[in-house]
């Protein structure tokens, strides 16, 4: 899944030893992350999130504050994640 650390850490001025250091892991995990080679673990996402200071919704997907507006954030993440999926099924539940 495509992320958003290593474009938010670099416009927060942080580098990845900083990172690595803050959330204890090494700086190879979060050039790995940074690069979309592999995904946090749900428990790392968290951390990276809390450090970063944002949502785990802002670490992938851009402008994701604006698409909380009420009846906006389920089609959109339904058609991010099922391209096919036309929006009627998402107002369906």
């Amino acid at each position: 899944m495509e992320n958003r650390i290593q474009e938010i850490r670099k416009e927060n001025g942080i580098s990845q030893e900083q990172l690595a250091a803050a959330c204890t892991v090494s700086k190879q995990t979060i050039y790995a992350f940074g690069n979309n080679k592999y995904d946090p673990t749900l428990q790392l996402t968290f951390i990276l999130a809390k450090v970063l200071g944002m949502t785990v919704d802002e670490l992938f997907i851009r402008n994701a504050s604006s698409l909380y507006r009420r009846g906006t954030i389920l089609p959109v993440v339904l058609s991010d994640v099922l391209p096919e999926a036309s929006t009627k099924y998402a107002w369906s539940y």
